[in-house]
Protein backbone atom coordinates (compact mmCIF):
# COMPACT_ATOMS: atom_id res chain seq x y z
CA UNK A 1 0.00 0.00 0.00
CA UNK A 2 1.45 3.71 -0.84
CA UNK A 3 2.49 5.46 2.40
CA UNK A 4 1.06 8.94 0.75
CA UNK A 5 -2.26 7.09 0.00
CA UNK A 6 -2.43 5.96 3.96
CA UNK A 7 -1.60 9.98 4.72
CA UNK A 8 -4.34 10.90 2.66
CA UNK A 9 -7.30 8.71 4.36
CA UNK A 10 -6.55 9.40 7.71
CA UNK A 11 -6.24 13.34 7.57
CA UNK A 12 -10.07 13.07 5.76
CA UNK A 13 -11.59 11.01 8.27
CA UNK A 14 -9.91 13.96 10.67
CA UNK A 15 -11.56 16.27 8.99
CA UNK A 16 -14.97 14.41 8.44
CA UNK A 17 -17.96 16.36 8.38
CA UNK A 18 -20.32 15.51 11.84
CA UNK A 19 -23.66 14.29 11.88
CA UNK A 20 -25.65 16.53 13.14
CA UNK A 21 -28.42 15.17 13.94
CA UNK A 22 -26.68 11.94 15.82
CA UNK A 23 -24.80 14.78 17.48
CA UNK A 24 -28.06 16.33 19.17
CA UNK A 25 -29.92 13.24 19.76
CA UNK A 26 -26.85 12.11 21.82
CA UNK A 27 -26.51 15.57 23.88
CA UNK A 28 -30.66 15.24 24.12
CA UNK A 29 -29.96 11.46 25.80
CA UNK A 30 -27.14 13.46 28.09
CA UNK A 31 -29.10 15.92 29.30
CA UNK A 32 -31.76 13.67 30.34
CA UNK A 33 -29.69 11.09 31.93
CA UNK A 34 -27.98 13.69 34.08
CA UNK A 35 -30.94 15.25 35.04
CA UNK A 36 -32.67 11.89 36.02
CA UNK A 37 -29.93 10.90 38.33
CA UNK A 38 -30.23 14.05 40.35
CA UNK A 39 -33.71 13.74 41.42
CA UNK A 40 -34.16 12.57 45.05
CA UNK A 41 -34.80 8.69 45.65
CA UNK A 42 -38.39 8.65 47.03
CA UNK A 43 -39.23 5.88 49.67
CA UNK A 44 -41.78 4.88 52.89
CA UNK A 45 -41.44 5.44 56.25
CA UNK A 46 -40.73 2.66 58.70
CA UNK A 47 -41.26 2.98 62.26
CA UNK A 48 -38.96 0.96 64.10
CA UNK A 49 -37.61 -0.45 67.15
CA UNK A 50 -33.73 -1.08 68.08
CA UNK A 51 -32.65 -3.06 70.20
CA UNK A 52 -28.88 -2.71 72.30
CA UNK A 53 -26.96 -3.67 75.02
CA UNK A 54 -26.29 -0.82 77.99
CA UNK A 55 -23.02 -0.57 79.63
CA UNK A 56 -23.99 -3.21 82.18
CA UNK A 57 -25.79 -5.57 79.66
CA UNK A 58 -28.56 -4.65 80.03
CA UNK A 59 -30.97 -5.19 76.84
CA UNK A 60 -32.30 -1.63 75.82
CA UNK A 61 -34.16 -0.21 73.01
CA UNK A 62 -34.42 3.03 70.88
CA UNK A 63 -37.88 3.80 68.90
CA UNK A 64 -36.96 5.90 65.45
CA UNK A 65 -38.97 6.44 62.00
CA UNK A 66 -36.69 6.06 59.06
CA UNK A 67 -37.37 6.36 55.19
CA UNK A 68 -35.91 3.77 53.09
CA UNK A 69 -36.44 3.09 49.48
CA UNK A 70 -37.12 -0.83 49.82
CA UNK A 71 -37.32 -3.77 52.55
CA UNK A 72 -34.38 -4.53 51.06
CA UNK A 73 -32.66 -1.95 52.06
CA UNK A 74 -34.47 -1.03 55.61
CA UNK A 75 -32.46 -2.93 57.75
CA UNK A 76 -29.29 -0.31 56.94
CA UNK A 77 -31.23 2.52 57.04
CA UNK A 78 -32.62 1.47 60.82
CA UNK A 79 -29.62 0.57 61.96
CA UNK A 80 -27.37 3.64 60.69
CA UNK A 81 -30.48 6.01 61.92
CA UNK A 82 -30.38 4.29 65.23
CA UNK A 83 -26.87 4.21 66.39
CA UNK A 84 -26.71 7.93 66.06
CA UNK A 85 -28.78 7.88 68.53
CA UNK A 86 -27.80 4.98 70.97
CA UNK A 87 -25.53 4.71 73.51
CA UNK A 88 -23.70 1.27 72.27
CA UNK A 89 -24.03 -0.95 69.03
CA UNK A 90 -26.82 -1.08 67.55
CA UNK A 91 -28.01 -5.42 67.70
CA UNK A 92 -31.38 -5.66 65.68
CA UNK A 93 -33.94 -3.52 64.70
CA UNK A 94 -37.75 -4.54 63.90
CA UNK A 95 -39.81 -2.50 61.61
CA UNK A 96 -43.47 -2.04 60.18
CA UNK A 97 -44.35 0.19 57.36
CA UNK A 98 -45.72 3.44 58.36
CA UNK A 99 -46.77 5.07 55.29
CA UNK A 100 -46.82 3.77 52.37
CA UNK A 101 -49.04 6.23 50.28
CA UNK A 102 -46.44 9.05 51.30
CA UNK A 103 -43.31 9.79 49.53
CA UNK A 104 -40.38 10.28 51.59
CA UNK A 105 -36.65 11.54 51.49
CA UNK A 106 -34.19 8.52 51.39
CA UNK A 107 -32.18 8.35 54.49
CA UNK A 108 -34.26 10.64 56.52
CA UNK A 109 -34.96 9.47 60.00
CA UNK A 110 -35.44 11.03 63.66
CA UNK A 111 -35.53 9.44 67.05
CA UNK A 112 -39.13 8.86 68.44
CA UNK A 113 -40.22 10.02 72.12
CA UNK A 114 -41.45 7.64 73.78
CA UNK A 115 -44.64 8.40 76.22
CA UNK A 116 -43.78 7.81 80.08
Amino acid sequence: MDVNAIAASSSSSKNAPIDMRRFASFGAFALVATAASCSKEQGHDYACKCTFLTDFDDGSSIDIDVCSPSLERLDGFARGCAQAAAPAPIEACTCTLERADAGCSVGACRLRIRDP
